[in-house]
């Protein structure tokens, strides 16, 4: 079943292509009161929308408004809907009499009744199912009509609610069958013909270092000395990521399904990939002592962390090793690390570097949150049963081990980044606008109550975030500050 297909597409309703006179866009969320909010997709600010104002409409709908002032704000209702932001519902099915059904929901933003055209396709009263949507509501005393797809099994059943979070975000387990077929296709091994016009570096010590669960490796790194003179030492940094654009043309059905996913999908028990095994966990992955094709930045790093003489490639690799985090914290901490002398050595340096960019992007105001990062470990025998949740970075080494790849990371994207303006490309980048200041003065009203004391105005810049970040780094519910920060920015 292709959950995903016409998702992104106008479905039914009232459609207009564009905004007439007097009208805004916005983006509609239904509270299960009967009454909404419309924000705004130009310009700033959300409109109250009373109960009775947006028939027809549901929560996730594209809508054009209209707005006026009111004594609490600004009030409005809906003129039309532009695009529907649910084609599939999931509920509980239920038997209304002896030839009609109707959908319990477990969601409240869906204030309408839900009622099934046709049969229950399978299903049984009392299952999960999902639904597609075949009639929307015109008014707001209307129902909406579905027609069942699919049973997803018993209410509370470990596998029907990732099931159900599947269908409701819009993520398909499966290929559409033609996906599949074209990723037969690709290649299985880097071919002569595909060398034109790329770096040869498979003589680099490139590595990968993962999650011990990752089925795909999607970038490596290496470093190499160019100067050992303390006095002007630099080493040179290379970051590679999987080069997926050579095995997937710009239009084709694998990319157009891939656009449709948008990225990979990650639950405590599975990863439901955004592109198909063959390309995913072979020849787009950075498997070790393969030849694979990359896209490579290189830079050079000095002694004090400054990045110089960037440089970006299509280019051929051969991954020397493939470590997990795991690995990689220990050779960074108790020493007790089986790895070659030669590996472990690479990661010191690799570490080595990072400490070197780290300290530069500190030095520059860097904000760096501290934030609890939990693994769910399932039972092996009883899939239902959570068995613990844990850390993801248990450990100062573990911190360590994580931190080195998003520093080489990032340093990449800024080198790209670099690139990028001395060329004058076109590309879409991301700001962070100013704090909000209501989340700043309440966060340092939490502060207050745990015994830190900092003006809310000196949040607005990053030094003054250094330093409240540094002063509550050891108390009581950091982490619940920390969060709270991220939450104001």
């Amino acid at each position: 079943m292709d959950w995903t297909r016409g998702h992104k597409g106008v479905i039914s309703g009232a459609v207009t292509s564009k905004s007439r006179s007097g009208l805004e866009r916005a983006l509609l969320t239904v509270n299960p009161g009967g009454y909404a909010f419309a924000r705004r997709l130009e310009g700033e600010g959300s409109v109250f929308i009373p109960p009775g104002a947006f028939s027809g409409c549901l929560d996730g709908d594209e809508v054009e408004i209209r707005a006026w002032p009111s004594e609490k704000g600004e009030e409005g209702r809906v003129e039309g809907v532009v695009k529907r932001g649910r084609e599939r519902l999931v509920g509980i099915l239920h038997k209304h009499t002896n030839t009609k059904y109707y959908l319990e929901m477990d969601d409240r933003r869906i204030i309408w009744p839900v009622r099934v055209n046709g049969g229950p396709n399978g299903a049984f009263p009392g299952e999960v199912v999902a639904a597609r949507i075949v009639s929307y509501p015109e008014t707001g005393k209307d129902m909406i009509y579905v027609e069942v797809e699919k049973a997803l099994g018993q209410p509370g059943d470990r596998e029907t609610e990732i099931l159900r979070i599947l269908v409701e975000h819009g993520v398909d387990p499966e290929f559409p069958p033609e996906v599949l077929e074209a990723a037969k296709s690709t290649p299985t091994k880097v071919r002569p013909e595909d060398l034109e016009g790329r770096a040869d570096l498979r003589d680099l010590p490139f590595m990968t270092i993962d999650p011990p669960d990752a089925r795909d490796f999607d970038d490596a790194v290496c470093v190499v000395e160019e100067n050992s003179d303390p006095a002007s030492l630099s080493h040179r940094l290379y970051v590679a990521v999987a080069d997926v654009s050579h095995y997937v043309p710009e239009g084709s059905v694998v990319d157009l399904c891939a656009q449709a996913r948008c990225f990979s999908t990650y639950l405590p028990d599975r990863a439901i990939p955004m592109l198909p095994e063959q390309l995913s966990t072979h020849i787009c992955s950075l498997v070790p002592e393969q030849d694979r094709l990359a896209m490579v930045v290189s830079m050079r790093v000095n002694a004090a962390g400054e990045v110089s003489d960037p440089k970006a490639m299509a280019a051929v690799i051969h991954s020397r090793r493939r470590l997990t985090y795991a690995d990689a914290a220990k050779v960074l901490g108790d020493g007790k690390s089986r790895e070659p002398a030669e590996v472990q050595e690479r990661v010191e340096d690799l570490r080595a570097v990072a400490d070197r960019l780290r300290a530069r992007r500190l030095r520059q105001g860097a904000v760096e949150l501290h934030l609890a990062e939990s693994k769910i470990i399932l039972d092996e025998d009883d899939k239902e049963r959570i068995r613990d949740v844990v850390k993801g970075r248990s450990s100062t080494e573990m911190s360590r081990a994580y931190n080195l790849i998003e520093e080489l990371m990032l340093a990449a994207n800024e080198a790209m980044g670099a690139l990028s303006q001395e060329h004058e490309l076109c590309v879409p980048f991301r700001t962070h606008d100013k704090p909000d200041e209501d989340k700043l003065v309440l966060l340092a009203t939490a502060a207050l109550s745990l015994g830190v004391q900092v003006d809310p105005d000196k949040l607005h810049h990053p030094r003054g975030v250094q330093k409240f970040l540094s002063k509550i780094a050891t108390r009581d519910r950091a982490e619940a500050l920390n969060s709270m920060m991220l939450r104001a920015m």
